[in-house]
């Protein structure tokens, strides 16, 4: 058999606490179906998956620099998106605690916004790779997901989970009649 599909997480080192048993059970749902988590080695909701999954994908960063935790983050989304040729399902969930920040959008090169956001980079980053991503909104406030031009946020449903999450869903690329 070969290597399991990849899942990758992404989301807040200052997760709200109330929301880690959250992340255990999506990291949870992955593993039941078959597939492995990818995650990063910080504390939030990386930490929460790392223990409702110990089989995790961990991708450690060289040190805690700016630059060493996004190629960190890329190199995560870069395995999950390779992992899509061995078969269905990978896909990036993210955990953000607040809004996408200006200047993030799908892209397949990082983009880190005017103020840096790691959950929202990589959420784009995988979008601008071609990965499906679905969110599941740990804030204070209601979801304030970002608009971006690209396509649209629906509503979605997690096998094993009840909490209410949303994926991007691109806009279809139209054909043009020549």
């Amino acid at each position: 058999m070969g290597s399991p599909v990849l899942v990758g997480f992404t989301g807040g080192r200052l997760l709200p606490p109330r929301f880690a048993s959250l992340v255990g059970q999506v990291a949870a749902s992955v593993v039941a179906s078959g597939r492995r988590p990818a995650v990063g080695c910080a504390s939030g909701a990386d930490l929460a998956v790392r223990q409702a999954a110990p089989g995790a994908l961990v991708f450690k960063a060289a040190n805690n620099s700016a630059p060493a935790l996004v190629q960190r983050s890329q190199a995560m989304v870069k395995a999950v998106a390779a992992s899509a040729a061995t078969g269905p399902g990978a896909l990036v969930f993210g955990f953000p605690a607040g809004p996408c920040p200006s200047g993030i959008a799908p892209a397949t090169r990082w983009r880190s916004g005017r103020t840096p956001s790691g959950t929202w980079s990589t959420l784009a980053f995988a979008t601008g790779l071609g990965l499906p991503v679905v969110v599941f909104w740990c804030g204070q406030s209601a979801p304030r997901l970002p608009r971006w031009r690209s396509g649209v946020w629906r509503v979605a449903v997690v096998a094993g989970v009840s909490t209410q999450a949303w994926r991007w869903h691109p806009a279809a690329v139209q054909a043009r009649l020549f």
